[in-house]
């Protein structure tokens, strides 16, 4: 498997070229969810699972090549598959990197903050696995991680204010899918009381060869659903 981050991507220049294939020739395999036994795999061909995408994005979902395209999922679950179909519509699909943000503008000028806990709710499919270790927080040096507040592959690579500042069990250790854990004393100076703070969350355990563990599984910070991300702050 080669990986090749975003930037790469962009400048990466070759000739597409295109093969003929049958209907039937494979393009994907999907696993079953596990939920009525062992997962089975299911074998995608190029006429049939193309086709359904087609017609369920742009019928069921009415889908049209102006518009812009955001399923919350990862690579473990097949909406990243219906995602990436948008593409056969023509539309803009939207992706996001596991960074959760906080306005912690509202701090009092001058507080001292005494305690903060993190609180991650799982979500995704691919997060009952549990084969890649627990998960860890980095928060951002003030600004963001590449400096600024936006969002940016860039933020993978930029340098932590202070890594591994909580940990989180895949398995929730509260009824309601939460996972908490107090974020280390030795990081509130990180906590921007001007602004935005950023935790980029990732696995302990990588999958290659690189530090970049990029599979999350939960809500975003601004998401706007009911299990976001939750940072509570004491302070005097």
């Amino acid at each position: 498997m080669t990986l090749l981050l975003w930037d790469a991507l962009l400048a990466y220049d070759t000739t597409l070229t295109c093969a003929q294939v049958a209907a039937n020739h494979p393009l994907w395999v999907l696993y079953s969810s596990g939920s009525t036994g062992l997962p089975k795999a299911i074998v995608h061909s190029h006429g049939g699972i193309l086709l359904e995408h087609v017609k369920f994005l742009h019928l069921h979902m009415d889908l049209k090549p102006e518009d812009r395209f955001f399923w919350f999922t990862t690579t473990g679950w097949m909406m990243w598959n219906l995602l990436v179909g948008g593409l056969l519509i023509g539309c803009t699909i939207l992706l996001y990197v596991s960074i959760v943000s906080f306005d912690t503008n509202q701090l009092p000028a001058g507080a001292t903050v005494i305690s903060a806990t993190l609180t991650l709710y799982r979500y995704d499919p691919y997060f009952y696995q549990g084969d890649l270790g627990s998960i860890s927080a980095d928060i951002s040096p003030i600004g963001g991680f590449n400096g600024n507040n936006a969002l940016e592959q860039a933020d993978y690579n930029a340098s932590s204010g202070q890594s591994n500042v909580g940990y989180f069990n895949i398995v929730p250790t509260q009824t309601n899918q939460a996972t908490s854990d107090t974020i280390a004393s030795s990081a509130f100076k990180y906590i921007n009381g001007s602004g935005h703070t950023q935790f980029r969350i990732h696995f302990q355990q990588a999958t290659n060869n690189t530090n970049q563990m990029d599979v999350m599984n939960f809500y975003s910070g601004d998401s706007g659903g009911a299990y976001v991300p939750v940072l509570k702050i004491q302070y005097h």
